[in-house]
């Protein structure tokens, strides 16, 4: 072997030694890294077991296409009944939409990523900011939501005058453009450059600043508030429950929410913690791993690929808690399944009989002691008269997804 050949080796030996990002000292040098989208690439000292190699990446199939089809799920059955278009129904659409986008695109990403593509810099970035885009609009709903489910519960006599569907709607779209450039930022130009070969790792082109500015400003701080404003939330329902046990009807007037409202906000609530839970862990071994080179070594792989994975399967069971804990989505999504694909042509029998049984229940000249509210898919009947919940709400009450309502305590409530 001639000089100039070992100069090369001695050359290309210090350049992967020296960088412990690139691999570590006692490494061999091979193509095999462990990569993930919205993560930082971690090079082991010994190549992945194929075996455990294909079950991250059959784990990822999966996950997509679940989370594909539950959101989807959603989606049409918010789109199909009038009745569950409701302002906090809104910010759940949004959140059902972005899970969507990761099932699509975010799961497909990474799994190109963990083998190293795409080979152009420009591709790399926008394949792994994307996910952070997906995640930072999920936040931002899931932050509307909360503030939502505040206003209903905390100050319901002024909720439906300032939580409209416009008002919605305007939230909903300044958060997906906020979250957008957010994401992009590293395609904007806050990222490293051009990595030193021509594959896509993920810290070879962040920037570590930019990953502390993510979990700050889109996991920690949201984080924070959400659980300072449930917590609020947690004390108001309790002290609401303490004043209809202690008296019928508060003397004042004072409006109270029902159980069906609790039950909502410890829906949205659980939503919430699940969504921490499994985004947490990813951004904070982004940041620890930042800051910390020998960090790399002493986690172990599996356990970053364990956080990928879960961060994931977020967007995959957000469907099933919709179902599990908001009651005419279920209704809904159950019509939607069983008569309108299963048993095309055919109308639910439940529908013709609660409608038949609640019509004769209702009183042709309705009294003061006749004067209740009927909740019914969603719709509200009082008296003789029946209005969509999506369209005429009122200050008495206010519906949303679950089929829950706040009313005024001088006024009896009936949820079937």
């Amino acid at each position: 072997m001639d000089a100039s050949t070992d100069l090369l080796i001695v050359d290309a030996k210090s350049h992967f030694t020296d960088n412990p990002m690139i691999v570590s000292d006692n490494a061999t040098l091979n193509e095999s890294h462990v990569t993930f989208t919205g993560g930082t690439t971690y090079p082991p000292e010994i190549p992945i077991p194929l075996p455990l190699d294909l079950a991250y990446t059959l784990c990822e199939i999966f996950i997509g296409i679940i989370a594909i089809i539950g959101n989807l799920l959603v989606i049409i059955v918010f789109t199909k009944y009038r009745n569950l278009r409701t302002v906090t129904n809104y910010y759940v659409i949004s959140l059902a939409t972005a899970d969507l986008a990761v099932g699509c695109f975010g799961v497909p990403f990474a799994i190109a990523t963990h083998v190293g593509l795409p080979k152009n810099i420009e591709g790399c970035l926008f394949m792994n900011s994307l996910l952070m885009s997906l995640c930072t609009s999920s936040i931002a709903s899931l932050v509307a939501v909360t503030i939502d489910r505040y206003w209903a519960i905390i100050y319901p006599l002024t909720y439906s005058s300032h939580m409209t569907h416009k008002s919605a709607i305007i939230v909903i779209t300044l958060s997906w453009i906020a979250a957008v450039f957010i994401g992009l930022l590293p395609v904007f130009g806050w990222n490293l450059g051009p990595p030193p070969h021509p594959r896509c790792f993920f810290m070879e082109v962040m920037d570590m600043h930019y990953l502390v500015f993510i979990f700050i400003s889109t996991i920690l701080t949201p984080s924070i508030f959400m659980a300072i404003v449930y917590g609020r939330i947690y004390f108001a329902v309790k002290r609401q429950l303490r004043v209809m046990a202690q008296q019928t009807y508060s003397q004042d007037g004072e409006l109270i929410c029902s159980k069906a409202e609790v039950k909502a906000a410890k829906s949205l609530a659980t939503i919430v913690i699940l969504f921490v839970i499994s985004w947490m862990p990813l951004y904070l071994l982004n940041t620890i791993m930042c800051f910390c080179d020998l960090c790399f070594e002493a986690i172990p792989w599996w356990v970053i690929k364990v956080t990928i994975v879960l961060s994931h399967a977020n967007s995959a069971w957000n469907p099933a808690l919709y179902a599990w804990g908001m009651a005419g989505f279920r209704k809904a999504l159950k019509k939607l399944l069983w008569y309108g694909l299963l048993k095309k042509g055919l109308t639910p029998r439940w529908d013709h009989s609660r409608v038949t049984n609640e019509t004769k229940s209702i009183p042709k000249s309705p009294t003061k002691d006749s004067q209740h509210l009927t909740l019914l898919n969603g719709d509200v009947t009082t008296g003789s008269t029946r209005m969509l919940s999506s369209s005429s709400a009122t200050n008495n009450s206010s519906t949303d997804l679950t089929g829950m309502k706040c009313v005024n305590s001088t006024t009896r409530m009936t949820s079937l």
